[in-house]
């Protein structure tokens, strides 16, 4: 089975810099409104090649860059049988 074992997010959307591990366990993201659950799922997307701005939730692919920074990066590792890195 194949499951998402770390997730780097360096200026996207609304986050600076978060590198997260998470364990075969991990089960669901949960937290208050406005934590940033929806943007870690839209960075995920992003780095699995989504390319509408409707459905990552922007007008504009600046909208996906946090405000004051030039670019942005996303990393999710997937490991299962064989181990896979996207990065976008």
């Amino acid at each position: 089975m194949l499951f998402i074992s770390r997730i780097k997010i360096h200026n996207f959307k609304s986050f600076k810099f978060v590198d997260v591990t998470l364990p075969k366990t991990y089960v669901c993201l949960a937290g208050p409104n406005g934590s940033g659950k929806s943007n870690v799922l839209d960075a995920i997307r992003f780095a699995c090649g989504e390319i509408s701005l409707k459905s990552l939730r922007a007008k504009k692919v600046r909208d996906l860059i946090l405000a004051g920074t030039n670019t942005a990066e996303v990393t999710v590792y997937f490991d299962g049988d064989e181990k896979i890195e996207l990065k976008s």
